[in-house]
């Protein structure tokens, strides 16, 4: 076969992506990228080459969703499903500065329609900020390629890997001397003026941007680079920037649940038939009307399917009695916030107490492609991925969460606390299902497919920056690098930092179910009143003092001596108003089933090891109490 093999990247990816202070925000930078990812795709098919990897599907025919809105046969998918790195065969002759040039002609008329629209008519209240402005757009994308014979098609991943440590296009941004970007620091916020020397210039200028986006797209703190400010806007201009519109219209993109509205979603959906809590809802909800009618039809939150009448629309901060007392949240009067909280209170009265102040960012990804695609047939992989991305977006909203992106083997969705671990789970079995019956290449050993997860617990009010890059580090150092892949990490992210850690295999040999489905009928055991906050103490203290210098307690007795000794601290510590006593033998069980997520379980094992550790059991008790802070 002649012609030419291509490999083509576009980065920088996390960065850009994690850059972010609102779901909405996590959501843009992943379509962004996939989207301009699909306009160098689309330069090689119309250059008469054939994608490989990402596949075509059947007859050659594209059937990646946002491929086909590209290649003008669809409106807009509202999810990013194209990978920032493909392979394509290309005829003799093609030249892959198509590709480049496709991404910077449409990344160029996604910058002209948020500059036109937004940042024009404040132009002359800056300080050279059209220039910054070009810069940043005409130097932000990092783009590598390889392009060789078919014959060679073997060497292009290690080229193009080689291709990208080669940095040929050094970007002009000098930022030591300038004002940050408070979202991409390595970027100079645009309006020019050094805030140390120019405060009321440089806030002239932002006032004159916020009074045309508006402040629910731009707060009073927020003074962005060229780049930020194209992510954030470029949905209300969809348009005009991508230049088509996205299936469900353009305001289907422009709201998307806070992160406050995800940490209480768990706590109305708990309540979906609880008629007592829906009326104190609709007493609430039309309280918070009668106080500021704006703020009750401003919600930045969407309805994840949680049918408790009209307070599921309320901006979720307005389930917070913090949030309502924070005067840089609400501007209401202070008759007014007394009149909410104490309205909510009745909320919460109805309800049997507040919701939780934790959601879940979930991040999962394929282990070893690589090896995957070199061992079964490349269509077949690709067909699979496919259709993995397609049917993961129901099972995420299942669960009443959205997915951010899904492109391929990678998953990034953001999910109700209550819901994460089920979602994962069935994740992992549709990935598992769709490699099933892959064909294998001649003279090639079987390799296991397997995907690995990261979930992040994390409280609210944290920088959701900080958020990403914790699920990115555990997804690649825990789940995958330190237990082996096929696995899943969990960690809660607190304000004050990581509170616990905990990881393991999928599987547990000979059990009934996967290991995160025991974990979510240990947390209904614990709110059932099996398990005392009593007894969870003992655990971490008994481990404190048994364990080594890593916190891992070593029963090569395979629970020999743990399993006596927290049979007995269980039934010291039960409740006796909870239950009737249980019998030894109850309490070995319960205690058992409690060790069994306490054991260390590395992915690609068939055993567990002998080693325990305490996280899992305080895994266990901070999912029983539903995020709520003590």
């Amino acid at each position: 076969m002649s012609g030419l093999i291509l490999h083509f990247s576009l980065g920088p990816v996390q960065s850009f992506v994690g850059q972010a202070r609102r779901t909405r925000d996590l959501w843009a930078g992943s379509f962004l990228l996939a989207f301009l990812a699909g306009q160098s795709m689309k330069a090689v098919l119309d250059g008469g080459g054939k994608l490989l990897r990402p596949g075509e599907g059947q007859a050659g025919q594209v059937e990646d969703d946002l491929l086909k809105a590209i290649m003008g046969k669809s409106k807009l998918p509202m999810i990013g499903s194209l990978p920032n790195q493909f392979k394509a065969w290309v005829p003799d002759g093609f030249k892959a500065e198509a590709c480049r040039d496709a991404v910077n002609e449409a990344f160029g008329k996604v910058a002209e329609a948020v500059w036109n629209e937004y940042v024009d008519s404040a132009e002359p209240y800056g300080k050279d900020t059209r220039k910054i402005w070009q810069d940043q757009v005409n130097h932000y994308w990092e783009m590598s390629w390889v392009l060789v014979p078919v014959a060679r098609e073997a060497e292009t991943g290690s080229l193009l890997a080689a291709r990208k440590n080669w940095r040929s296009d050094v970007p002009p941004f000098d930022v030591d001397s300038a004002d940050h970007c408070v979202l991409m620091p390595e970027l100079q916020e645009i309006s020019g003026y050094i805030r140390s020397h120019h405060r009321k210039e440089q806030n002239a200028f932002w006032e004159k941007v916020r009074a045309k986006v508006g402040e629910l797209n731009l707060d009073e703190y927020e003074r962005l680079s060229a780049i930020a400010l194209i992510k954030r806007l470029y949905p209300l201009v969809a348009n005009e920037a991508l230049g088509m519109d996205f299936k469900g219209g353009q305001g289907s993109v422009t709201s998307w649940p806070s992160t406050s509205y995800l940490a209480a979603s768990s706590w109305l959906a708990e309540h979906k038939n609880d008629q007592a809590f829906r009326n104190a809802g609709q007493i609430y909800y039309n309280h918070v009307l009668g106080v500021d009618r704006n703020v009750a039809n401003q919600s930045r939150g969407v309805n994840l399917g949680l049918d408790v009448g009209p307070v599921a629309w309320l901006d979720g901060n307005l389930f917070y009695r913090s949030a309502i007392q924070n005067p840089r949240m609400f501007e209401f009067k202070n008759g007014q916030r007394r009149e909410l909280v104490a309205a909510l209170g009745e909320l919460y009265q109805a309800a049997g107490g507040p919701p939780g102040n934790f959601y879940a960012l979930l991040m999962m990804d394929g282990d070893s492609l690589g090896k995957v695609l070199g061992a079964y047939d490349e269509g077949a992989v690709s067909a699979a991925l496919r259709k993995f991305a397609n049917e993961a977006k129901g099972i995420i909203a299942e669960h009443h969460g959205v997915a951010v992106y899904l492109g391929g083997d990678d998953v990034l969705a953001l999910l109700p606390m209550s819901t994460a671990l089920a979602a994962a789970t069935e994740l992992r079995k549709l990935y598992q299902k769709k490699f099933e019956n892959l064909t294998l290449k001649k003279d090639k050993e079987v390799v296991k497919t397997s995907i690995s997860g990261a979930l992040v617990f994390a409280n609210r009010n944290l920088s959701l920056r900080a958020v990403y890059r914790q699920a990115h580090d555990l997804l690649d150092d825990v789940a995958k690098d330190g237990n082996g892949r096929d696995s899943l990490a969990v960690t809660v992210l607190r304000p004050g930092g990581v509170s616990l850690q905990w990881v393991s295999a999928w599987d547990e040999p000979g059990a009934r179910q996967p290991v995160p489905l025991i974990l979510i009928d240990l947390a209904a055991d614990f709110q059932n009143q099996l398990y005392s906050t009593g007894f969870f103490y003992k655990i971490r203290e008994r481990f404190a003092i048994l364990a080594n210098e890593d916190g891992e307690l070593y029963d090569k007795s395979s629970g020999a001596l743990t399993l006596p000794l927290l049979t007995a601290e269980y039934l010291k510590t039960r409740d006796p108003s909870a239950e009737a006593k249980p019998s030894r033998l109850e309490a070995e069980e319960r205690v058992g089933k409690l060790l069994r997520v306490c054991r260390k379980r590395e992915g690609g094992k068939s055993e567990a090891a002998d080693t325990l550790i305490p996280d899992g059991a305080l895994l266990v008790r901070f999912l029983a109490n539903r995020g709520v802070e003590e």
